[in-house]
């Protein structure tokens, strides 16, 4: 590794791809580790930006359906199979619970059955919350351990540079030696905040938006119930 720094302390210009190719052991594998976790990172980047818009654009088509009906019964009908967005399922959910309450004579459901609808909206918003926020853990771990991985690929490559020189047998100059190998170190410690700060950018930006989603779903589950109260349990 101290031969590949020493060449390109010669150069006139700090190459960072180049100080990757000559990486070796320990660097190099850290290295890696944080190309790989930011690939893996971007990809998650790009699914839930993704999810998200799908997510609120459904959700905006249905709860404008729902307020639009007014027969519950055909709205239900006509999406039970094919269900898109978190009020969808809430709503199916709530009315599949319902209609396990009427009896076969096709009676009203008894009053006291209206708690039950109300524990299946809650369990299925629960759900759903649980699948918004899949996935941004491992954002806000590796926006954490991304930089720290990265100093200890520098602290591991300092250390080995210095164990290096002080295996030489003439003394090095400190300053045309030491500094450059330094400077080479130090990129791994670049590469982890590079890899980490859009994985931070990102969880925090989708965590505004999981909040504004499930603002959206529990209106959505107190206005449901309310209709479903004021329609089959009075």
């Amino acid at each position: 590794m101290l031969t590949a720094l020493a060449t390109s302390a010669t150069g006139s210009e700090f190459d960072i791809f180049e100080n990757l190719m000559a990486s070796r052991g320990v660097v190099l594998g850290v290295l890696i580790v944080l190309l790989v976790m930011s690939v893996v990172s971007w990809a998650i980047i790009v699914y839930k930006a993704l999810w998200y818009a799908r997510a609120g654009a459904a959700s905006r088509r249905f709860t404008d359906r729902f307020f639009e009906t007014t027969n519950p019964n055909e709205l239900y009908r006509a999406i039970a199979d094919k269900v898109d967005s978190p009020e969808g399922r809430v709503f199916v959910a709530g009315f599949k619970e319902l209609g396990k309450l009427s009896n076969r004579s096709g009676a009203p459901p008894l009053a006291s059955g209206f708690e039950n609808i109300e524990r299946v909206v809650n369990r299925i918003q629960l759900q759903e919350v649980a699948n918004m926020e899949r996935l941004l853990p491992f954002l806000a771990t590796w926006g954490s351990a991304g930089p720290f991985m990265g100093l200890f690929g520098t602290f591991w490559g300092i250390m080995m540079v210095f164990l290096g020189i002080g295996s030489q047998e003439e003394q090095a100059n400190l300053l045309t030696t030491v500094t450059p190998h330094i400077a080479e170190a130090l990129v791994a410690t670049a590469i982890g905040l590079l890899a980490a700060i859009p994985a931070v950018m990102a969880y925090n930006y989708f965590v505004s938006r999981v909040r504004r989603l499930v603002m959206h779903l529990e209106s959505f589950g107190q206005d449901y119930l309310n209709v479903v109260r004021r329609l089959y349990f009075q």
